[in-house]
């Protein structure tokens, strides 16, 4: 199995887990709620996605 099989697997799975788990899915959404709350006015949508993405892999913004 190359990278990008492995890859396309593990989001299969993040997908079925937060499908079959609603406190999952609902701390999913809060996460990125959260995020949401924290962009400063006129920030560009680029840097939002960033922003979100970062909150839910757990990375800090710089």
């Amino acid at each position: 199995m190359n990278a990008t099989q492995e890859n396309t697997e593990l989001f299969r799975k993040l997908q079925s887990a937060l499908i079959e788990d609603k406190v999952l899915y609902d701390a999913f959404v809060a996460s990125i709620e959260s995020a949401l709350k924290e962009v400063p006015a006129g920030t560009g949508l680029y840097d939002v996605a960033q922003m979100v993405a970062n909150r839910i892999i757990g990375r800090e913004n710089d």
